[in-house]
């Protein structure tokens, strides 16, 4: 707490709460600013807990929070064999979740914020395709654009036990400013049905859950409700 608020609190006086803006970029004129932190909705119920919050609003969260890196957004493709694999298993989130943490561990180290969603629909067409992934990864200093991309390869079957890399098997790009068409791209087909998958399509690292989480937090503290 600034000195200036110590005062204010000292004399019994209301401190108005923060407004914060998070991002790189300059705030949209449309934008409006929320009190910071909030404690109440504006129906005036308490705010609800992480464990409460849906999947949509928890990446929205993860992705406001990962302004502190350079966020890395990615596409990447499952390679058939692959895809083969982990269906006739019958735990493609659970299985492909255990292959990215290990990728991402051992080239880029433990601990790293990521997140992504399985999908199993075209974005052109709508209708049943290959498996393929939509998400983000933490960048530190000294990693490329390529270098990341290569790890979620090796992750997805590719370049792997002479699998070649298909053409556009990853497309990759920097983060640069938070809207939520975003979250609303990630989730578009989580609602459909895929005999492949099941209901629940994301997964996020628990570093990146501890940090949106702890963020979350940050925002809707009980003891200002």
């Amino acid at each position: 707490m600034a000195e200036a608020e110590r005062r204010h609190a000292m004399f019994g006086e209301p401190v108005e709460a923060l407004s914060v803006f998070y991002g790189k970029e300059t705030k949209p004129a449309s934008w409006e600013l929320s009190p910071f932190p909030m404690g109440k909705q504006v129906n005036g119920r308490p705010m609800p807990q992480w464990e409460d919050l849906s999947q949509w609003m928890k990446v929205t969260m993860a992705t406001v929070v990962s302004d502190e890196w350079e966020l890395l957004t990615f596409n990447v493709n499952l390679h058939p064999d692959l895809e083969a694999e982990l269906v006739a298993n019958g735990d493609v989130r659970g299985k492909l979740s255990e292959r990215v943490r290990k990728h991402v561990t051992r080239s880029l180290g433990a601990g790293r914020e990521y997140f992504f969603v399985i999908e199993g629909h075209s974005n052109w067409t709508g209708s049943q395709t290959h498996l393929h992934v939509h998400g983000a990864l933490a960048a530190r200093d000294g990693e490329s654009l390529e270098m990341i991309e290569d790890v979620l390869c090796k992750a997805a079957g590719h370049d792997m036990r002479g699998r070649g890399r298909p053409d556009r098997a990853a497309r990759s790009k920097w983060f640069q400013l938070m809207q939520v068409a975003y979250p609303n791209y990630l989730f578009k087909f989580t609602l459909r049905r895929d005999p492949r998958l099941d209901e629940k399509r994301l997964v996020m690292s628990r570093a990146m859950t501890q940090a949106a989480r702890d963020f979350w937090n940050d925002i809707a503290r009980p003891d200002l409700g």
